[in-house]
This record gives C-alpha cells, sequence and structure tokens, in this order.
C-alpha cells in the first residue's frame, strides 16, 4: 500500500504540472513486479479524481532473445514503441 499512495500522489503531482494532459503509465518491457500496483494506484486516481484521462499501458517484455549487447534493448525490442504508439492513436 505505501508503493499504492505513492504512485497515487505521483500522479497528481503530474496531473497538477500538466491539467490537460493525457498520462499513460507505459510499464512492464523490463519486468512487471509492481504492474498490479501501479495498475491499482491508476485506477484509484481515476476514481479519486474523476479523471479520465489516466491511463495503465502494460508493455511486452523484452526477453534474452529480443535484447542487444550490453543489456539494451534490442531491435526486437521496439514493439513496445508500436504497442505505444499503437495506444495513443485510439486514446
Amino acid at each position: 500500500m505505501l508503493f499504492e499512495n505513492a504512485a497515487v500522489s505521483f500522479l497528481k503531482k503530474i496531473r497538477s504540472l500538466n491539467p490537460h494532459a493525457k498520462i499513460v503509465w507505459a510499464y512492464g518491457m523490463l519486468g512487471d513486479m509492481l504492474s498490479v500496483q501501479i495498475k491499482d494506484a491508476v485506477d484509484r486516481f481515476r476514481r479519486e479524481n474523476d479523471d479520465p484521462d489516466v491511463w495503465y499501458l502494460s508493455l511486452p517484455a523484452a526477453t534474452e532473445e529480443t535484447m542487444g549487447s550490453r543489456d539494451h534493448p534490442g531491435p526486437a525490442c521496439h514493439e513496445a514503441a508500436r504497442t505505444t504508439a499503437d495506444f495513443l492513436r485510439i486514446i
């Protein structure tokens, strides 16, 4: 719950500085250990602030096969960019 509260505070700060922005929390490319907590924080923020312009976007995970040199995302990881672009087109 501590992380969720901090995440909601973070979203409040972003919203206060960007009152008309569409906010997308994209996560999961390099692991998804906090996905449930982040989704819960986004949902809670939306509910508590009646703010429909905040979303959670799950990114495709990078794998050993898709990584490039020195553990940086390789060309195959660009699927995350396509996922993000497609999502942004529909919101």
